[in-house]
Order: C-alpha cells, then structure tokens, then sequence
C-alpha cells in the first residue's frame, strides 16, 4: 500500500480563524450535508445523536482549506453548491472541486496537543494519488456562535496516499483506517493573504 518512510517530522502549522457569521453558514451547509452523512469515528448507536456535531466539524475543514489556498471562500461555495445539487452522492474525495486535494478533519477532543492526533482515511475514501490534509478544530466550536472571538482552525500537514500507513490500525477510534501520526506529516506551504489579517502560520510552542 505505502509507508511513512521519507516523511519528516515538522512543527510548524497554519491557523485559519473563522468568524460567527461564517459558522453559520458552515452549520447551515452541515445540514444540508446530514443526507446519507457518516460519522466514522463514533460507535453506530451513538453515530445519529451525534452526526450534525460531526457533519459541522468537516464543513469547518473545508472551509478553512478554502480560505488557505485561495483567500475567499469561493472554492467551498461551489463546491457546496454541486454536493447540494446531489446530497446522496460521494464528492470522490475531492474538498477542491475536480482537485486530488481531501481534507480530513478532526474536533480536538483529546487534547490541545496537536501531534498526539492522527490524520486517519478509511479505505472507501482512499484515490491514487490524492493528498489529504489534516484539519483540527479547537474543542470550543459548540459555543463559538456565541463568542466573539473566532474559531481557531490548524492545518496541521498533509500525506499523499502512498504515504499513509501500510497496514490499517487494529483497534481504537480509528479500527480500519490507514494513518499517519501528525507530526510526521509534510508541512503546509506558508501562504498568507493579506486581506486574512487574523490567519497565520505558527509553530507548536505558540499554540499551547
């Protein structure tokens, strides 16, 4: 399948801050993303109580990854809008419309330690070729609609999908999925916009 050999360990990571107004519309797409939705985490009875937590959580991701590589949420606007257009069909792993790029994200729910998470693909997700990136939500995000400051986002690193575990694990949260601890992931590419002014690149020691 692959391996982690050839992957360094990093530290640093890109933060994303996302406003009130725009997790309102992350959680209004979560809804409409709930059709056919899963959560691969979570025990199956638990799986329904929980899923618009979840479906939230990966809105969030996608449109952090938005908001990084383009500086505007335009590319997660279309990509919604066709995924709506289709609620019970997959989007084949592709969080950038017609793009190889799939992000994986996570609530924080274990800790503010960022490399004692794991970026995990199940293998119905896994393409050829693909690169996933790795996105962790601060644990706050039930009450971040009613702060007023904004929700932190890390883009931690990315894997291709030949660098991802050989084997899948055998047992806990992520049973069946292939893995790769994130501080063995590739480092994201700087980029800052500008206009972003909240958003910023930072090391491991500026987090905690």
């Amino acid at each position: 399948m692959g391996s982690t050999e050839g992957l360094e360990e990093e530290t640093e990571m890109i933060t994303i801050f996302i406003d009130t107004q725009e997790l309102r519309y992350t959680k209004s797409m979560a809804k409409a993303a709930e059709i056919g939705g899963n959560s691969n985490i979570r025990e199956r009875g638990d799986r329904m109580a929980k899923i618009g937590i979840d479906q939230w959580i990966g809105q969030i991701g996608q449109y952090a990854l938005s908001l990084y590589m383009f500086g505007s949420p335009d590319k997660y606007y279309q990509q919604r809008m066709i995924s709506n257009m289709h609620p019970t069909v997959g989007d084949n792993g592709q969080d950038i419309l017609g793009s190889n790029i799939d992000v994986k994200t996570s609530l924080m729910r274990y800790g503010l330690d960022p490399y004692k998470y794991r970026l995990a693909v199940r293998p119905k997700e896994r393409h050829d070729g693909h690169i996933y990136i790795l996105a962790l939500v601060e644990p706050n995000v039930d009450k971040a609609l009613s702060l007023t400051v904004p929700l932190k986002v890390y883009l931690v690193g990315y894997a291709v999908d030949n660098e991802l575990s050989t084997e899948p694990d055998s047992d806990g949260p992520f049973s069946g999925a292939f893995t790769v601890m994130s501080d063995m992931l590739h480092p994201m590419m700087p980029i800052q916009w500008h206009w972003r002014k909240y958003d910023s690149l930072h090391s491991t020691g500026s987090m905690l």
